[in-house]
């Protein structure tokens, strides 16, 4: 079974980009579908290269779940593809939205109903939940960044949580086994590395950090049904650590 839905995910950036009218290029037409606070053009090309790869991710599930035959796919794959290989973002946003046509839009949305309705698990994302967590994330990096922890151990830190604001961040195209795995990633050194734990569990963050865990933990329980083994080890050895 799956946690995620791509074609969902998909399927809800294409109807935002069929609501922009008017000749905007397509690069203005993108930047608002994402959700982009920067003109940053590696970014958005990184964010496109997501987006280009729901159509596979799909695909593949499609396959593996015997969710219907090839030819029921084909038609809006085809065009998606078409679309993203025949322009350029300087190109007026009509030329890469309208070579997606409303038998592709109606054949994907079946697509999602049945990956919905066949084989999805787990629980749908909270989006004020996610925020929550998003703004306690960036008040620890705050507190790392002004912390006693060696500069190793900081950087690991930093660069950890930073990913899961990303992840967070990029939701509505990664959906949230991304945002699993970047927490899942993030901790596998606290139920690995006794270095980092030792240092960690002597800091002033120790708290809040112990804190931010036991609230990742739970989010990934709940967006995958199950428990995640290295961050459920991750906790057990700080909240131990507590109480010892």
């Amino acid at each position: 079974m799956i946690t995620d839905n791509p074609a969902a995910r998909l399927l809800e950036i294409l109807k935002k980009g069929k609501k922009i009218v008017g000749n905007v290029t397509s690069r203005s037409a993108w930047q608002k579908i994402l959700e982009m606070e920067s003109d940053d053009e590696s970014e958005l090309y990184s964010k496109l290269g997501k987006v280009m790869s729901l159509t596979k991710e799909t695909i593949d599930i499609l396959k593996k779940y015997s969710l219907g035959e090839s030819d029921s796919w084909i038609h809006w794959s085809t065009q998606i593809h078409n679309s993203f290989s025949s322009y350029s973002l300087n190109d007026a946003w009509p030329r890469f939205i309208n070579g997606i046509d409303q038998h592709s839009m109606s054949y994907l949305h079946l697509h999602s109903q049945l990956i919905e309705s066949k084989i999805l698990e787990g629980t749908d994302l909270n989006i004020e939940k996610l925020l929550e967590i998003r703004k306690d994330l960036q008040d620890l990096i705050a507190d790392i960044i002004s912390c006693e922890l060696s500069p190793r151990i900081k950087e690991f830190l930093l660069r950890s949580f930073k990913k899961i604001v990303d992840a967070i961040d990029e939701h509505h195209i990664t959906g949230q086994i991304a945002i699993i795995d970047a927490i899942d990633a993030a901790f596998g050194h606290f139920a690995t590395d006794e270095n980092y734990r030792a240092e960690i569990s002597s800091s002033s963050i120790y708290s809040k950090l112990t804190d931010t865990l036991s609230v990742l933990a739970n989010a990934a329980t709940i967006f995958t049904g199950v428990d995640t083994k290295q961050i459920s080890s991750a906790v057990s050895f700080l909240i131990a650590k507590t109480s010892s």
